[in-house]
């Protein structure tokens, strides 16, 4: 909640110099369902994480089964196994997991600032920042200029470990649209690009 409040009143700074307090939720989302949304993501992270172990577990009970395997046996083969989860799974992907889903919320809270200023925004700059962690993705996107109805199809974090965010282009600056390259949404989840 946090994360979403704080995108939420940095984009309201950026548009109009004022700052809101949120009393309800932010925008058209009440708490409820930015805490569903975090859910979800969760779940889904669980649910990927399950399929992964259960993939490398059946077959070794199974052959377990067939080939009257003892526990101990058994127990080391999927200890054996399991070993690469835990090397996988561990701090970095937990620490790739958080930041995801922080900036989700911190993006998140930043683009209903923007809609709740629609009148006050003519356009959406990329805002990628480039080192030498930046993927193709961000770096084919940074500083391309695209219109208000595409803020949510390309609204970071497009990826795992996306630092990018989107900034507000006021009614009045000067700007050119971009030619924007095409998109694939994959599981509603991340972007792809057709274009790399």
């Amino acid at each position: 909640e946090k994360q979403l409040e704080f995108g939420y009143e940095q984009a309201q700074r950026e548009v109009t110099g004022r700052t809101y307090a949120l009393v309800e939720g932010v925008g058209g989302l009440d708490w409820g369902e930015v805490k569903q949304l975090f859910r979800d993501t969760a779940d889904y992270s669980s649910m990927d994480i399950w399929n992964r172990i259960e993939k490398t577990t059946n077959p070794i009970l199974t052959d377990a089964v067939r080939n009257g395997w003892s526990v101990k046996e058994t127990m080391k083969t999927l200890d054996g196994a399991l070993l690469r989860y835990d090397e996988e799974y561990g701090a970095p992907w937990l620490e790739t997991v958080s930041r995801v889903n922080l900036m989700r919320a911190f993006n998140e809270g930043r683009s209903q600032a923007f809609e709740d200023n629609d009148e006050e925004i003519a356009a959406y700059q990329y805002s990628a920042i480039l080192d030498g962690r930046t993927t193709p993705i961000c770096i084919s996107l940074d500083q391309l200029v695209f219109s208000k109805q595409d803020l949510r199809k390309y609204t970071p974090p497009l990826h795992f470990n996306c630092r990018s965010l989107i900034t507000a282009i006021l009614t009045g600056e000067p700007h050119t649209i971009s030619d924007m390259p095409s998109t694939e949404q994959d599981g509603g989840s991340f972007l792809q690009m057709n274009c790399l």
